[in-house]
């Protein structure tokens, strides 16, 4: 039971890498500034 869970677990693992590889561009402006306010 434990095995079989971990591979599950694995093979979500390998598969949230590759979409995170082939997904889009991140956004061109978003985090290139600070808003300071205080």
């Amino acid at each position: 039971m434990t095995k079989k869970t971990l591979d599950t677990a694995e093979l979500k693992g390998q598969q949230m890498v590759e979409m995170l590889q082939t997904s889009q561009a991140p956004h061109p402006v978003l985090g290139n500034t600070i808003d300071f306010k205080g």
